[in-house]
């Protein structure tokens, strides 16, 4: 039983160019049947994220989703491997474009997703998207009455420590009325 949902994105967020940690790791993976992700990958993280949403699973029971173009054909399951945390989630299904299409077009199946999801079984959320969130957001906040947090990361630095701790105040709050 979960008390709240975590819709991650990946690339921009966890994945970011220039993370704004001091404990930065990297690593390539390798994908080999995918129409959208590049056939090796450059990834960089930062373990204090990780550590820190990680906890958000542990000590709020917050259920991790997937929201990201790396949910085609699961390949995010893959890259948590490498992580050291985050492993399972679900992963929404994802509507993904080949052809170049506008970002409020690529990012549309992300927030038709979270509705659905959220109407199918409501709870509380975080929207971690660095894109979505601002083209989507009022949409979803219209369609699902449940309490939320949008979080938009910057690009180039990803989920920083004002962000994560935004995200556990929300917790924090939804927890002790839990």
């Amino acid at each position: 039983m979960f008390n709240a949902r975590m819709y991650l994105d990946f690339d921009d967020c966890i994945n970011a160019k220039e993370p704004d940690h001091d404990d930065i790791q990297k690593f390539e993976i390798s994908i080999q049947d995918s129409l959208y992700l590049a056939e090796t990958n450059y990834i960089t993280f930062s373990p204090t994220v990780v550590n820190r949403l990680e906890s958000f699973r542990n000590k709020y029971g917050v259920e991790v989703v997937w929201s990201t173009t790396w949910n085609e054909s699961n390949h995010v399951l893959k890259l948590t491997d490498n992580l050291g945390g985050l492993e399972g989630g679900r992963v929404l299904p994802a509507k993904l474009h080949v052809e170049q299409v506008p970002p409020k077009v690529w990012t549309a199946w992300k927030a038709e997703a979270i509705i659905a999801d959220q109407n199918a079984d409501p709870l509380p959320y975080i929207w971690v998207d660095d894109k979505a969130t601002s083209l989507w957001g009022e949409d979803v906040l219209a369609a699902v009455p449940a309490e939320s947090l949008h979080v938009e990361p910057n690009h180039i630095t990803g989920l920083t420590l004002a962000d994560l701790d935004r995200m556990e105040e929300f917790l924090q709050n939804l927890f002790v009325r839990v």
